[in-house]
């Protein structure tokens, strides 16, 4: 129920109220035709049914859980709260009641009060499995990060195989790690070339894209050498795996081999993919990055990374970039602060700590004699939830993908499938230091429109064409249309 979002139900906000037959006209009735409609997905007219039952009876606790849980659903949890504190006057120990009425505060950032409830919730139930992660996630927010993961460790001590406890105890962890870890203030170049090795990957028969990354690496980091280093092809390469498609065999397996030559390496390893976009900024990143010793806070750290296509994440991770990037009148970039972000996938470019080079090289090899189930990065990821590896991604991204690459001519009516990938790839693009944020809304509303779609309207209409673009990815992610992966 968190972060419930009302783009599809604003223009109703007075449903025509269901007809019953005059006789069957109870509460009871009103209850039970309300539920129906819920289980038909026309919540709108449910909620006239609950409100008739109430009127009918006001001290209805299960029409008024029911009403409340619609209109968190329909019209946001301020709306809701109300009928929580009304359900908990007549019964202050329902536990339902107790807990939606935490996510309520949750979903309004009162995270305090929030853990608050969820304590009450768990005081009646100390084994409620949910109720213990909402409230670890809830003092992550307040960055009380001991106590949750000691939270997480609670839920999946009752619940060994909780997804949720298990990946966010991961990203409190990737927290805990770079708390106090601080890079200086970018420019645009770099007075003393940072030393570390440079490699970037590449198929022999991808001669197309070997020209373009060498023209990357010259134009952005012309004083840096970077060694070509051949690709696996997992077409080729009889690896068994039941999970992995070849393109993901040759990643994993090209990184990898790679890794495992450079182990006796005495210094830091750069390792892009032959379809990254560098920047003027990439340089004097890994440069800050190496020369202020953050990078011995960490195994592996990304220079971009997978966002999580939340509301929350979204509007947490474009207040962060714009407070990282100063701009001028006309939009240039005078100053960049970076930070560190959480990681979550991609290996499309990302700098290894020279004192961590067999300890990756020891995950890698160890999920490829367990059966290679997972591609690279979430093999990599797996590893940092369960502690053994110190992960994380800088931040604004100083490098990205071919924007005409993705959204290419040879692109024609997607699928939904690949559109909800594309349209998610757009919004990582958005947080690249050099994103062009007019060119990539434009590039998603092109992928619409290329897949038959109607324009989607994003909740809010922004001027910043950067939160159209998140605005506008949201919608289509709330939409019917999004596959989740």
């Amino acid at each position: 129920m968190a972060n419930i979002t009302l783009a599809a139900h604003e223009a109703a906000e007075s449903p025509v109220t269901p007809a019953l037959p005059r006789h069957a006209q109870t509460a009871d009735a009103w209850f039970g035709e309300g539920r129906r409609l819920v289980d038909a997905g026309n919540r709108h007219e449910a909620l006239a049914c609950f409100d008739r039952a109430l009127t009918l009876r006001p001290d209805f606790l299960e029409a008024l859980l029911h009403r409340a849980i619609a209109l968190h659903e329909l019209k946001g949890p301020q709306t809701a709260l109300a009928d929580y504190e009304r359900i908990l006057a007549l019964r202050a120990d329902l536990i339902e009641a107790l807990y939606l009425r935490a996510i309520c505060l949750d979903d309004l950032g009162r995270f305090d009060e929030a853990v608050q409830g969820y304590d009450r919730v768990l005081a009646g139930r100390p084994d409620f499995v949910e109720a213990l992660v909402k409230r670890a996630d809830a003092l992550c927010e307040l960055d009380r990060l001991e106590e949750a993961i000691a939270g997480y460790d609670q839920a999946l001590a009752l619940r060994a195989d909780h997804y949720e406890a298990r990946f966010n105890r991961g990203l409190a962890l990737q927290a805990v790690n770079r708390r106090g870890v601080a890079l200086p203030a970018l420019a645009d170049h770099h007075e003393t070339p940072p030393r570390y090795a440079g490699f970037y990957v590449n198929l022999d028969r991808s001669t197309d894209r070997r020209a373009r990354v060498e023209g990357e690496i010259a134009r952005h980091a012309p004083a840096q050498p970077y060694q070509r280093v051949a690709a696996v092809d997992g077409a080729t390469f009889n690896l068994p795996s039941e999970r992995l498609r070849r393109g993901e065999v040759g990643c994993f397996l090209s990184h990898l081999f790679l890794l495992q030559k450079k182990l006796d390496s005495d210094c830091h390893l750069h390792i892009v993919e032959d379809d990254v976009v560098l920047s003027r900024f990439t340089v004097p990143a890994i440069g800050a990055l190496i020369g202020s010793g953050a990078l011995e806070h960490f195994d592996v750290v990304f220079t971009d990374t997978v966002v999580q296509p939340s509301s929350r994440d979204f509007a947490r991770t474009k207040a962060l970039y714009d407070r990282c990037i100063a701009r001028d009148a006309g939009g240039g970039i005078v100053r960049v602060q970076p930070a560190f972000v959480d990681y979550f996938a991609s290996t499309m470019s990302f700098v290894v700590n020279r004192r961590s080079i067999a300890k990756v090289v020891d995950v890698l090899s160890r999920s490829l004699s367990q059966g290679a189930a997972l591609p690279i990065d979430l093999a990599l990821r797996g590893a940092a939830i369960d502690g053994r590896l110190r992960l994380g991604s800088l931040f604004p991204f100083v490098t990205s993908f071919r924007l005409d690459e993705l959204v290419g001519n040879t692109i024609v009516r997607p699928d939904r499938d690949l559109l909800s990938r594309l349209l998610l790839q757009l919004a990582r693009h958005s947080f690249f230091i050099d994103c062009d944020h007019r060119a990539t809304l434009q590039s998603a509303h092109a992928l619409l429109a290329g897949a038959g779609m109607e324009p989607l309207a994003a909740p809010a209409e922004a001027k910043d064409p950067h939160q159209q673009l998140l605005d506008l990815v949201l919608a289509f992610r709330n939409s019917a249309q999004f596959v989740r992966h």
